[in-house]
């Protein structure tokens, strides 16, 4: 099951101090519910009860799904960042249930840490489509080396997969808002996969547990 506590945060607005619920694991198997508020972001909205200012506050958790087999920690430090990536490397056991690594051995989990809650929802839609996140991160490369090859002026300070009313592809964002979106067609998602079966096999065999566009761009220079 989920588990979650309860601890103090100050308003940026008015300076009070409040109550703020924060979750440790969120199990979207067994609350049902608990995933659409990760989506709309309400499990990291506090709202002051003074002065009614939100705020998006943002904490260490295990995202875990267990009908897809995934697990993703969201982090907010270095510090959390290494104590996630030993809590993967050790991780052999699941109990199905509530996350309690003691029980029967449990194959197939993908395991992932992100460092943002975009990163997070952009996991979640992924995996929700079915589809390899490591792929996407490598045609998300190559999109972007196109679009600046095509236009030495294209910059965007992030970009992220979308899949809505049967379409994927990436949006790009600058300064935090949305200015473009690129449509990918399955049949290329598909030949990629293929020509990086490489790839995929040296993952699956030394798996890594931040897979992003930083490590898409070294499996592409490494190819290169």
């Amino acid at each position: 099951m989920s588990q979650k506590q309860t601890t103090k945060i100050t308003c940026p607005k008015c300076s009070k101090e409040h109550d703020f619920q924060i979750w440790s694991s969120i199990n979207v198997t067994l609350d049902s519910d608990m995933k659409e508020e990760v989506l709309n972001r309400k499990a990291f909205t506090f709202e002051c009860p003074d002065c009614k200012e939100k705020t998006i506050y943002t904490y260490d958790f295990l995202y875990h799904d267990m009908e897809r087999k995934i697990m993703i920690y969201h982090v907010t430090s270095n510090e959390a960042l290494v104590q996630a990536m030993e809590s993967f490397a050790q991780m052999k056991n699941l109990e199905g249930g509530d996350g309690i690594l003691d029980g029967p051995e449990v194959e197939g989990y993908r395991k992932r840490i992100v460092r943002s809650l975009n990163e997070l929802r952009e996991k979640i839609f992924i995996f929700d489509a079915g589809l390899d996140d490591r792929v996407v991160e490598i045609f998300k490369v190559f999109c972007i080396i196109q679009l600046k090859q095509s236009d030495p002026d294209f910059q965007a300070d992030e970009a992220y997969f979308f899949s809505r009313d049967g379409e994927i592809g990436f949006q790009f964002l600058r300064e935090g808002k949305a200015f473009g979106e690129v449509a990918v067609d399955p049949a290329d998602y598909e030949d990629l996969a293929k020509n990086a079966a490489d790839i995929l096999m040296k993952d699956d065999q030394e798996p890594n547990f931040v897979i992003d566009t930083e490590w898409a761009y070294k499996c592409v220079t490494a190819e290169d």
